[in-house]
């Protein structure tokens, strides 16, 4: 059985894809300059964890509320960002 808790937050849900990344998807992320670059290089990738690992789009509304967002693609979109920001920061 696992042990595995859906964030019910942004921040969870960040530090919960920053903790379990591979080193390519961190690779890839150090390497975006921009937020058009981000998305267009991380919705597939990120956006699929975000939908099926943590149920942003059916069973749990309180992640998606965390995003201040009515529509769960937006919500990914906040996610998406967030650990972008993130990962920049620790990286400098």
């Amino acid at each position: 059985m696992s042990d595995f808790k859906l964030p019910k937050t942004v921040k969870e849900a960040v530090t919960d894809i920053l903790n379990n990344a591979d080193s390519d998807l961190l690779i890839h992320l150090g390497k975006i300059k921009d937020e058009e670059d981000l998305f267009y290089h991380m919705i597939d990738p990120l956006g699929s964890v975000i939908m099926d690992k943590y149920e942003i789009w059916d069973d749990n509304p309180e992640l998606l509320k965390s995003t201040g967002k009515l529509h769960p693609h937006d919500g990914i979109v906040v996610i998406i960002e967030a650990v972008w920001k993130k990962h920049r920061r620790t990286r400098q």
